[in-house]
């Protein structure tokens, strides 16, 4: 597998088979080739990277993770005092729909 990061907060977006073709250019990312299935406007060659051999963490979804060193890590603060859950497609955190809990410091400064 092989996925794309971004190279300063090191969220990962995408994870693709090895087989998929990626071009990486200035201004975007091209996902397929010669016919470009889709692409991806909010990183480029300059502030995305991928990564390959990667394993699949089996439940991916762009955002969940970051990849640090050779690993997958879930993509919120540990040390904040809230305690977190993925639902759907976001982390979450009980309070946070009603406004009770609003997020920290810390997770505004790594979610922007």
């Amino acid at each position: 597998m092989k996925t794309l990061i971004n190279k300063t907060t090191k969220v990962a977006h995408y994870l693709w088979e090895d087989s998929q073709t990626i071009r990486m250019e200035e201004d975007m990312i091209h996902v397929g080739v010669p016919l470009i299935d889709f692409s991806i406007q909010f990183l480029n060659s300059s502030t995305g990277e991928i990564i390959e051999n990667v394993t699949d963490p089996g439940d991916f979804w762009g955002g969940k993770y970051k990849y640090v060193d050779g690993q997958w890590v879930n993509n919120h603060p540990v040390d904040d005092g809230i305690t977190y859950k993925w639902v759907d497609r976001g982390w979450t955190w009980e309070g946070r729909d009603d406004g009770t809990v609003p997020a920290t410091a810390e997770w505004k400064a790594t979610h922007k």
